[in-house]
């Protein structure tokens, strides 16, 4: 009877190293490896109910992460705040390409979009792309020079010249030699 116990017992202790081993590739995001280990846990003939329930959980969250669903976007709002989520979750691609629909959709929101996407930009290190896009931001609102000239995204670019003259302010003196 002993050895029947420390069979099961054995396989206990390789399920929880399986589980932890699934956990510690859904806290570093690798979905995928995650979800296989659960799925083997879930399948697995054990009888450890709390353990499968636990894994359920798990495999059902690695999926949505896998697979989110694509909120409907309808308006030129929609798809600039989509991409800027995107931007958030490091998905560049899908990001540029809302912020691109949203530029198409409504040239009222040209300056926005444009800083946003050099932002986008900037942040896939992207000299050539970011400084067009600044470029037309701040040609639709001077605003965006301050923007840029102080968010951290860009600071791969502050030492550029080119970013530099762009996002360069007069001081009071050239604005008074000007006047």
């Amino acid at each position: 009877m002993p050895e029947v116990i420390l069979k099961g017992e054995k396989r206990y202790k390789k399920l929880l190293k399986d589980y932890e081993k699934a956990l510690n590739y859904f806290f570093e995001g690798k979905f995928e490896e995650a979800k296989k280990i659960l799925e083997k846990i879930i399948s697995s003939e054990e009888e450890e109910k709390e353990l499968i329930k636990k894994a359920k959980v798990y495999l059902k969250l690695c999926e949505q992460r896998l697979n989110p669903p694509t909120p409907e976007l309808n308006s030129v709002d929609d798809y600039i705040n989509y991409g800027v989520y995107l931007m958030n979750r490091e998905e560049f691609d899908k990001a540029e390409e809302n912020l691109l629909k949203a530029l198409k959709t409504d040239k009222n929101q040209k300056g926005r979009v444009s800083y946003l996407l050099s932002n986008l930009y900037a942040l896939k290190n992207d000299e050539k792309n970011t400084i067009k896009y600044l470029k037309d931001a701040i040609k639709e609102n001077e605003v965006y020079k301050i923007y840029a000239s102080v968010n951290p995204d860009f600071s791969v670019f502050f030492n550029n010249k080119e970013f530099k003259k762009l996002v360069k302010r007069e001081t009071k003196d050239e604005e008074d030699k000007k006047n």
